[in-house]
Formats: C-alpha cells, structure tokens, sequence
C-alpha cells in the first residue's frame, strides 16, 4: 500500500484499527492480506493512495530468463481480455538495465491474457509493474486503478486544492474524543476539502463507497460475494456535527456547498463568505481548528504570508477554547515566526511543495 512519503505512520495507524497489522517501509505499509481484507482497505481506509498485489518474486539474469521467469506467473487470475494493458518497469543494478527492453518482454508475455489495441477499452486498464533489482524481478498487479484520493464526490475544486487522502491524514491529527456536539472550522476552506473529510470520517461513511476498482476486473474476483459484503458495516449511530467552513472567495464557497450537496452533507454545513476574522466570535467553545491556509502563489507575496499568519495566531490566543488546531504550513515557513507553541507533528509533499502539518493544544504522533 502506497502512501505520501512522511505519512506511513498515520496509515499504519489507521490499518491497525482496521485490524490489519504490516510492516511500515518508505512510501507504504506492506502486509499479507486475505480478499475480504483487500475489499476492506479500498472501502475503509482513507489514507490509502494506491495498492499493488505482489506476485511471486523470481530471478533473471537474461532477457530469455526473464521471459520464462515471467510465464510461470499466475496472469489468468488478473488479467482478461476486456482489459487493456499498462506496464511501468524500473530496474536498479541490474544485467536487464534497459527498462523498455524489459517492457517490450512483458508485453509479449502478456499480449495472450489481455484486449488487442483493436478492442481495447480505455476505461478498463490494468497497470502491471515490474521491479528489477540486481538479478531479482517482483512483479506487482494495481488493486486500485484510479488512485484512491479520487473518491468519486468531489466534483468542484478550487485553487491549490488538497488530495482526500492527505486531507484525511490532517483529520486523524486534529481528532480527539470531543464532549458535546463536535465542532470543526475551516478559516480558509477553499472548495470544503477538509471539513467534508472530517465530516466523513466522524460519522462513519466509506471513503471507497461511491467507485470502482480494479480488482473488480480480476478473473478471480467474486462480484456475488463482493456486493454482499459491501454494505456491511454496521454505521455509527447519528451524531450531531456542526461544520463552519469561511473563505474570501464567494466561487469556491459555492463549489464547497455542491461538494457537500454530493456528499450528503448540507445539513452539517455552514458556509461563510468574508475574512476569516469576522467570523471567529460564531465559533462554539471546544470546536477544532483544522485548515490549509494560503501560501505562495495564492497570496502572492511572503509578506502577505506573514501577515495572515500573525493575524491567526491573534486570534487563537484570545479563543484558546477552540482547540486542537492543526493547520498545514509551508516548509520553511518563514518570514512567519511563530509566538505559539505549535508542534510539528508530521512533513510530507503537496501539490510538489513541501509541507508541514503543526498542532496547538497537545500532541499526537503518528495517530
């Protein structure tokens, strides 16, 4: 399973109260998984960017190794002739250096189980990777197809917008057990990313709910089986959630209210058009903060940067009952200088910049 570098363990976390227990590596989290804990992962696991079924590794000194090497694998179990084909190869100190060679080898292999150019349907594709490290070849099957960010409601975006599933990481940092009627505000919230992420999560719906997968496209697959099980987690019962989201922008406030429209969501939803500051006495006592506050291109300048970021600060030093607060800054983050006592709980990329999600009021780490 794949993951945003710096992230991994946020999603073993997230595995473990799934019950699911692997070995954290860069870039993911590896496990031994049975199907239903396969269907399992691409529902419920919001983190997730991408998952790959391994096959069995093998060793190729030679391209005719590698060919035969290759023919022994179980391809009949993943691939079908309704599919067209999609091969990614990398090899590292390898004899088979020549990483279109090897692809041109793997495609002849392959060219039996899937659809010719002739009948191929675009929407069905099947990425086989192929890993060639020294003499030892691991070829991977993609479980997901699209990656799992995309999950299949967010219609409307705005400028910069943040992937779901590093929206979701955001979420498990700001969340803590909360008395009353939990409360969240976005003071920059763009097109309603992380409030609806949050929302999603506290009551319990499905991030893989409203997609298909790639799976479903495996010979082996059971869709009888499948779409019994689908459905079946038992749904929290109904909270009362209040979400505030504000921003400057009048477009991507209405790009926030359709998004929760398609979410389902409305009902939880308040919009609100203006500077953030305007809005900061409406925020019930013991609401969280979680936002992605403008930066770079979209302030313009770093001055412009420096200023917003001082006038939050402001005012989360008078409002110090709303909290935690976890927002997602810039690395390095200067001209700003924090006068709070944020903590950095976790870096990683977004959008190709390097970010880093700070918390105030207490700490969690990796979870």
């Amino acid at each position: 399973m794949r993951v945003a570098p710096g992230l991994e363990p946020w999603l073993d976390n997230e595995l473990d109260e799934l019950g699911l227990h692997g070995k954290t590596v860069p870039g993911g989290v590896e496990l031994r998984a049975s199907t239903e804990q396969l269907w399992l992962i691409h529902r419920d696991c919001r983190l997730v960017e991408s998952v790959r079924a391994r096959l069995r590794s093998f060793g190729a000194r030679t391209f005719d190794g590698l060919v035969e090497g290759l023919k022994r694998l179980p391809w009949h179990a993943y691939l079908n002739r309704s599919v067209s084909l999609n091969v990614s190869v990398t090899c590292h100190r390898s004899r088979l250096w020549h990483s279109d060679a090897v692809a041109e080898r793997v495609r002849m292999v392959l060219a039996p189980y899937v659809a010719g150019p002739d009948v191929a349907n675009g929407d069905t594709t099947q990425t086989v990777f192929v890993r060639i490290t020294g003499d030892i070849v691991q070829v991977s099957i993609d479980a997901s197809g699209e990656l799992m960010h995309r999950r299949g409601h967010r219609t409307f975006v705005g400028t910069a917008p943040l992937r779901e599933t590093l929206a979701a990481a955001l979420v498990r940092m700001v969340d803590l057990p909360l008395l009353g009627t939990p409360a969240l505000w976005d003071p920059f919230c763009g097109s309603g990313c992380l409030a609806l992420e949050w929302l999603d999560k506290k009551l319990g719906v499905a991030a893989g709910r409203d997609r298909l997968f790639a799976f479903e496209q495996w010979p082996i697959h059971d869709a009888a089986a499948y779409g019994q099980w689908l459905p079946g987690r038992p749904l929290p019962a109904p909270r009362p959630l209040v979400c505030f989201g504000s921003d400057i922008d009048s477009s991507v406030l209405v790009s926030a209210e359709s998004n929760a429209k398609r979410h389902g969501l409305e009902s939880h939803c308040n919009w609100l058009h203006g500077d953030f500051e305007s809005f900061v006495d409406r925020i019930p006592v013991g609401a969280c903060i979680l936002s992605n506050p403008p930066y770079g291109s979209r302030l313009g300048d770093k001055r412009s940067y420096m200023r917003l970021m001082q006038r939050l600060e402001k005012i989360l030093a008078r409002r110090r009952d709303i909290r935690p607060a976890v927002i997602l800054v810039p690395l390095p983050c200067k001209p700003w200088q924090p006068t709070l006592e944020w903590q950095p709980v976790a870096q990683f990329y977004n959008g190709g910049l390097r970010v880093q999600a700070l918390r105030l009021g207490g700490v969690q780490s990796g979870g």
